[in-house]
């Protein structure tokens, strides 16, 4: 048998290089078997002699490695990159050429088999480019992970530590949430956590360390957004007081201003950033959170017992009726419903990130084309949503949000499928159009059904349920950066399709086990009129 070396490929660029220096070293290179692995992920096997041979390793050969050559950090030395980065911008009338130079020293520490964390300093050497000041500073600090799935089908992944912040959305959602109906206090929560959103901005506007804007994610602005889904619970709690049938209707409009907010707010971001500069932007962005205290000023909430009658839970859980001391509801079907909003949405992140490159790279649609597809869909979602709540009302929740589900699938088939059909432009508007209706469907709807699944705990389900925005984020970036480098564009949509599916058949799945619509619950809320001791509303009003 052939001799066999293995040996970390990272000193040079081209492999080729540390090939031919180590067959130079050995008496009898052309008997022996080179094997170069990447963070431990072992890539084919390379013979030298009067040509290069390549042989491609399978699944179990690559196991056999992992037992013959078990990880550990102490296998590797210490080793460090020296990178210029040089950022220029040309054709300034009153400065044509500006640039920023950097070095970067670079290295990283291997945790597990192909999985790294990098980090460096960066020493600025020159800048006329913007106005960062020319500190020495932390460099690029982020996760690497590299993959082999198959004989020659790789993956390298990468995930800054600072978007990884996000992940703790769903922790400070339920921490939130459950002292939201602990206390009953619904708007002194969301007083609270507004003005912990603003500390939070202002302090990212001064930062000067590194570690800082983790901090303040992690401590502050986490809580803002857990807090902010406790005005959802707030109306809940007064649909309660005071029943409407157009309960859907009011949470379209509170959707509707959320989607309003995401259209205005990066148009005047842009603006705003040019002229003042990024950051006083992040300090108005913490003022701007401020303001959403304005409209409550003088607001209570109408006094409220604590003693919930079976009639509104009821009314909440759709007829289900559960008591405190039994211990309360289940929260794997709010987390199920989490979970598959999670899969059928993570597609829209996807396609924020990669339909414009799509469009520039391979359409090459100008900028005006490219903004005009991207940006209509906000503006359908608006016109949609009332006509979501609507048919919800008359159909009920669940039939609406399957539909919702089956739209998301139809509209990452037509964004895969573009380059089928000419002109490709239309089945990416159609994409756009049939996503709209996604998030219509779940904008709206979702919110209830979270809201239902755990009608005790309304605060907890609210924050819950709208912190999965945050993981479509990072899954939505695996799915995105897996895709483009198996498939490309724009068949990474396929996969986006593929896991909207699973996310359909999992929604018909749970509402078969759990009804998500109230209509086909058991009407055993008619036969309860008693209290029930449900201590889930403020005791005696909100400050």
């Amino acid at each position: 048998m052939q001799n066999r070396v293995y040996y970390e490929q990272r000193l040079y660029r081209n492999p080729m290089i540390g090939l031919l220096e180590l067959s130079q070293a050995l008496t009898s290179p052309e008997q022996t078997e080179f094997v170069p692995l990447v963070q431990g992920v072992p890539i084919a096997g390379f013979q030298i002699g009067s040509s290069v041979r390549t042989r491609l390793l399978n699944q179990e050969e690559r196991k056999q490695l992992a037992k013959q050559l078990p990880f550990g950090q102490k296998r590797y030395k210490f080793d460090f990159r020296i990178q210029p980065e040089v950022i220029a911008n040309f054709g300034f009338k009153l400065d044509p050429f500006q640039t920023k130079t950097s070095l970067l020293l670079q290295s990283q520490l291997y945790l597990t088999r192909g999985l790294a964390l990098n980090f460096g300093i960066v020493f600025p050497l020159t800048n006329n480019y913007d106005n960062q000041a020319m500190n020495i500073r932390s460099g690029p600090f982020f996760l690497n992970q590299f993959l082999a799935f198959n004989r020659q089908h790789f993956l390298l992944a990468s995930a800054g530590l600072f978007y990884l912040t996000n992940l703790d959305a769903p922790i400070a959602g339920y921490a939130v949430g459950s002292l939201s109906d602990r206390t009953g206090a619904r708007l002194k929560v969301f007083r609270i956590s507004a003005l912990a959103g603003f500390l939070g901005w202002v302090l990212m506007a001064f930062v000067t360390q590194t570690w800082m804007p983790f901090a303040i994610n992690i401590l502050l602005l986490s809580i803002a957004g857990a807090g902010a889904a406790q005005l959802q619970a707030a109306v809940r709690d007064e649909l309660d007081r005071q029943p409407t049938p157009l309960d859907n209707s009011v949470v379209a409009v509170m959707r509707m201003a959320m989607a309003v907010g995401w259209i205005v707010g990066p148009v005047l971001g842009a603006v705003l950033g040019a002229l003042i500069g990024l950051r006083p932007l992040l300090i108005v962005t913490g003022v701007s959170l401020l303001l959403s205290l304005v409209p409550l000023i003088g607001v209570r909430a109408a006094p409220y017992s604590r003693v919930t009658t079976a009639p509104v839970l009821a009314r909440r859980s759709g007829g289900r009726r559960e008591s405190r001391a039994s211990g309360g509801r289940s929260l794997v079907p709010l987390l199920l419903f989490t979970g598959i909003y999670v899969l059928i949405m993570c597609g829209e992140t996807v396609k924020l990130a990669y339909l414009p490159l799509y469009l520039d790279g391979q359409l090459h649609a100008d900028a005006a084309v490219r903004g005009a597809i991207i940006g209509f869909q906000p503006l359908v979602e608006i016109a949609l949503m009332p006509l979501a709540a609507a048919a919800a009302d008359r159909w009920g929740v669940a039939p609406v949000l399957l539909a919702g589900g089956i739209m998301a699938v139809a509209a990452h088939v037509s964004y895969a499928s573009a380059e089928l059909v000419v002109p490709h432009l239309v089945p990416l508007i159609v994409g756009q159009v049939l996503m709209a209706g996604v998030i219509a469907t779940f904008g709206v709807l979702g919110i209830t059904v979270a809201q239902r699944l755990q009608p005790e705990r309304v605060g907890m389900a609210s924050s819950v349920f709208l912190s999965a925005f945050a993981i479509n984020a990072a899954v939505g970036g695996l799915v995105g950066s897996i895709g483009t480098a198996w498939l490309g564009l724009p068949h990474l949509f396929w996969i986006s399709a593929t896991i909207a599916a699973a996310g359909v058949v999992s929604l018909v799945v749970l509402n078969a086990v759990a009804p998500l619509d109230p209509s086909r619950r058991s009407g055993r809320a008619a036969r309860a009129a008693e209290p029930v001791a449900a201590p889930v509303c403020a005791p005696t009003g909100d400050a």
